[in-house]
């Protein structure tokens, strides 16, 4: 939808409890799919054996994410919004 299209230039890796029952896991996989069927590049891993906020240590220790973080370079220099332009 509509906050898709805020997300497509920017690389999304989202992790998302297969066991969460705060948020249902379908609601990460329609915005990953949804960004995606507008043009960007978003991925989900849903995390087998955790519900909401347990997962996020398991994920850091085995999905590589603070190299994929670091890898990440802006492309993208077109003007931001005046509320975020004191961080660029």
């Amino acid at each position: 939808g509509l906050r898709a299209v805020r997300l497509i230039g920017m690389p999304i890796r989202a992790y998302h409890g297969a066991e969460d029952t705060t948020i249902d896991p379908s609601i990460g996989v329609y915005m990953v799919d949804s960004v995606n069927a507008k043009g960007g590049h978003a991925t989900i891993t849903l995390l087998e054996g955790h519900g909401h906020n347990d997962g996020i240590n398991d994920a850091y220790r085995h999905y590589g994410i603070v190299d994929w973080l670091l890898s990440q370079k802006r492309t993208d220099f077109s003007p931001v919004p005046e509320s975020l332009s004191k961080y660029f």
